[in-house]
């Protein structure tokens, strides 16, 4: 089994980490997949990643609820550090109307770049999308690349098809 989403970098995490994957671990969990939602985290991410290696794998992004007035410098991070580091994925980015539309237009930008970036680098991505279901899709259509919108419309219609259990 594999964790594809968890933030086991985050602060509440710090004092029982060890606990936390050995328990994991015993229940037949056996890689964990880090989205990373800032540079804020970054090096906690990669000390996780280097602690339990052939267990956690990072990405690189930035998360939507992240972005700011300032987010131009965080993309450059995260051109920087994927040229820098062996990331399995580019995310958490997307779009989130959930908690703060005052950043919108901002967000739409940073998660073009991020999906560029994916695009040049050959990436998959892992998307945040709340209460942003069309603005999403829409920015997925303007790509040309056949790969992305294969793979996601792909994966949107296994879940639309998905029965509920």
């Amino acid at each position: 089994m594999i964790d594809t989403h968890t933030h086991l970098y985050l602060d509440h995490f710090k004092d029982d980490i060890d606990d936390v994957i050995h328990r994991a671990v015993a229940v037949g969990v056996e890689k964990f997949y880090l989205p990373s939602i800032s540079s804020k985290h970054n090096k906690s991410m990669h000390d996780l990643e280097n602690k339990f290696p052939n267990r956690i794998f990072c990405m690189i992004g930035l998360h939507p609820c992240y972005v700011d007035q300032n987010f131009e410098l965080e993309i450059e991070f995260v051109k920087k550090q994927i040229k820098e580091h062996d990331y399995k994925a580019i995310g958490e980015i997307g779009i989130d109307l959930f908690h703060e539309k005052k950043y919108f237009d901002q967000q739409v930008i940073a998660f073009e770049e991020q999906i560029k970036l994916s695009i040049d680098y050959d990436m998959p991505i892992v998307i945040h999308s709340r209460d942003s279901f069309d603005e999403i899709f829409e920015v997925l259509q303007q790509f040309k690349s056949n790969k992305l919108r294969e793979e996601f419309f792909t994966v949107l219609l296994a879940m639309w098809n998905r029965p509920i259990r």
